[in-house]
């Protein structure tokens, strides 16, 4: 099904034919065990665990990008200044991306701090000072203790309204139960 192929003294596998590999559904459409998910991602039953399910892919071909990055250029390079150049060019923006997915993964988690204020006063002469702000991630959330003012987050720049809505009870407490249903007031 596979022959084996040399390229740099890197030895691949590489299919003869796709159709060799591949199930046709009634339409005639190959499919290939490339074009089915993982059954633990088909079994993902919340946004967060597919957000960070998503992350993590990403994650993995940023790091095989910097490794293929790293083996491309002691191959290919031509001069030695722009090898060690190119590579910490490279190295750079992969970090960079490495670290705004940490980020988003840290959020889709659940692991964002909180800080309380008991006004939003209080709040708003914290984040006035940028020792402060500096400290912030994005996703932070900024609790206000008086229940009649929304919630904040930071958005990496400034606060942000958290959309939250308050739950009634008033529809519950104002029925009446009639055998089997509730009926409301």
């Amino acid at each position: 099904m596979y022959r084996q192929k040399t390229v740099d003294g890197v030895t691949y596998k590489v299919w003869d034919s796709i159709e060799d590999n591949c199930d046709q559904d009634e339409m005639g459409h190959c499919l290939c065990a490339s074009d089915k998910q993982d059954a633990t991602d088909n079994s993902l039953s919340t946004v967060d665990k597919t957000v960070v399910g998503a992350i993590n892919e990403t994650q993995d071909e940023v790091t095989a990008l910097q490794e293929n990055a790293q083996s491309k250029s002691s191959n290919d390079l031509t001069t030695v200044a722009k090898t060690i150049i190119g590579a910490i060019n490279e190295l750079n923006t992969n970090k960079a991306t490495e670290t705004e997915l940490n980020a988003v993964r840290e959020i889709a988690q659940g692991r964002t701090k909180g800080y309380a204020f008991d006004t939003t006063a209080e709040l708003d002469a914290w984040l006035a000072d940028a020792t402060n702000t500096a400290q912030l991630s994005v996703g932070d959330v900024l609790l206000i203790r008086d229940i009649s003012v929304p919630d904040a987050w930071w958005d990496g720049t400034t606060k942000q309204i958290l959309e939250t809505q308050q739950t009634t009870l008033d529809p519950i407490t104002n029925s009446e139960i009639d055998e089997l249903f509730v009926i409301p007031a």
